[in-house]
């Protein structure tokens, strides 16, 4: 027990407990905001914020810091996927997060989940502060509910034809490819 109690004496010393600390609660404030994501996707998120030397280094943390907050009850992980305990994860929320990595090269300025139609809304920073909503393909929230400043994203699943989609304004589709990554077009 002491020597548990000196090491870990020891690591708070050098500010590493506080930095582990300071990691475990911002991972679990943006699994509060995505509603879930995967660990990966939580990874990239936390590069930014601390800097990590390494995307590995990033995932190293993040896996540790998500099992530290699984065992304390306040997260769960299925699959990789990681959400609030007891809350069920959406795979459209998941593919959503992936778009807004990939159009954000992983450095979104803001981001949220709204529900399970309009699945994920985020933020460009600065100069022109561009503001982005995903919303679902298959069962789409009424136009009129989107914001007029927001750029539409659609995630497209196959069974919808692009020119089948009943939206009036310009919208941008993304299409995931059989990598994992989407494709992106837009119908004005």
């Amino acid at each position: 027990m002491t020597h548990i109690s000196i090491r870990c004496a020891r690591r708070r010393e050098r500010g590493e407990a506080d930095a582990a600390d300071e990691t475990a609660k911002v991972s679990a404030g943006r699994v509060g905001k995505l509603g879930c994501a995967e660990q990966r996707q939580l990874a990239a998120l936390l590069q930014k914020t601390f800097a990590f030397s390494s995307i590995d280094n990033a995932v190293r943390v993040t896996a540790a810091c998500v099992r530290q907050m699984q065992m304390g009850g306040l997260l769960q992980i299925s699959d990789s996927i990681v959400s609030h305990y007891g809350e069920k994860a959406l795979p459209q929320r998941i593919e959503a997060v992936d778009v807004m990595l990939e159009l954000s090269a992983a450095q979104p300025e803001d981001f949220y989940a709204v529900d399970k139609r309009t699945l994920l809304r985020f933020s460009l920073g600065e100069p022109s502060f561009k503001q982005f909503v995903i919303v679902s393909g298959s069962d789409p929230p009424p136009e009129r509910e989107l914001r007029q400043e927001e750029k539409i994203i659609v995630l497209l699943p196959d069974s919808i034809r692009p020119e089948t989609f009943p939206y009036t304004r310009p919208v941008i589709f993304a299409i995931q490819q059989r990598n994992g990554t989407h494709r992106f077009f837009a119908r004005k």
